[in-house]
């Protein structure tokens, strides 16, 4: 039996790299911040969500970009969900690199042939960049989030990657959203724009760890760490193992980052996962903040 207790310094980033960042947003809802521009296509606001259709254009295509601002470096969020419309295809993108309608990069999900993808359009031929297999539903919302760095871009859906890709060169031009031959609600678009990613170099980790008395554990323990973007469930988006660390009246203190880099932008939130001698992940996961979570304790029964 065991039980992590959080003593005072607790959980916190250290050494993150400074950035600057700006964000924009768009619920839908009257209240955004971004100017669209319907570049093909039909889209309308529907219940406080965005509707794009694409049954009324010629090349059966529906794609709308952001007018007022553009991106480099930076995460844009998208929530999205597919529908069942009779005789059309089911898909939903985040277009950018957008010159025109015969260039452009789109990334996101085919459900027809359930596969996340990063495609280019250039002069008006499509190329597959990456892909991946995986059941996608209709009707379901899904959270894709598109990291851009330069020339390198990561697709995560629901805090779980996909895949990344390099591009042969740093995409310019508009962004926004895509259909084709498909209707699909679109919905939550946030930006976070930044000069510099705020890499993490590492996390301190200070706990105590007894058994279900409450009495220090000492020896030789395995550890296994590991981050996700949600509180529950998902994927763990980075893990490193800690083999036989000691533990002497139950104090553990460890730099996390320090076997396995994060490269991750800490402009998000994450939360921790802790796996003690092949037990199972203990719960509730650890909200990371840039503050140490002072006083903070965490029972839980092993």
């Amino acid at each position: 039996m065991r039980k992590l207790i959080l003593i005072m310094s607790g959980v916190f980033i250290v050494n993150s790299g400074l950035y600057a960042c700006e964000s924009w947003f768009d619920k839908f809802d009257g209240a955004g911040s971004l100017t669209w521009q319907t570049r093909a296509g039909s889209f309308s606001i529907d219940a406080g969500r965005c509707l794009a259709n694409a049954t009324n254009n010629i090349n059966m295509h529906a794609i709308s970009t952001v007018d007022n601002i553009s991106i480099s470096d930076g995460r844009v969020q998208l929530k999205f969900q597919t529908t069942s419309a009779p005789n059309m295809a089911r898909n939903a993108f985040f277009v950018f690199g957008y010159h025109d309608n015969s260039n452009y990069y789109i990334i996101g999900a085919r459900e027809d042939s359930d596969e996340w993808v990063l495609e280019e359009v250039k002069k008006g031929v499509k190329t597959i960049l990456a892909s991946i297999s995986e059941p996608i539903s209709t009707g379901v919302d899904y959270i894709m989030n598109t990291w851009i760095s330069g020339d390198s871009i990561t697709l995560t859906v629901d805090g779980a990657q996909k895949f990344a890709y390099t591009l042969n060169r740093t995409p310019s031009g508009k962004f926004g959203m895509a259909v084709e031959n498909a209707v699909t609600y679109f919905d939550d678009l946030s930006l976070i724009s930044w000069e510099e990613l705020p890499h993490a170099t590492t996390i301190r980790f200070q706990a105590k760890l007894g058994d279900a008395q409450e009495i220090p554990i000492d020896g030789a323990l395995n550890l296994i760490f590991r981050l996700y973007e949600k509180d529950n469930g998902g994927n763990p988006i980075w893990e490193e193992i800690h083999p036989a660390t000691s533990v002497q009246n139950g104090i553990l203190d460890l730099e996390l980052g320090s076997i396995t880099p994060f490269n991750l932008p800490f402009d998000m939130q994450y939360w921790l996962g802790v796996e003690i001698e092949s037990d199972g992940e203990m719960t509730p996961r650890f909200k990371l903040s840039s503050a140490p979570y002072a006083f903070n304790k965490i029972y839980e029964k092993k």
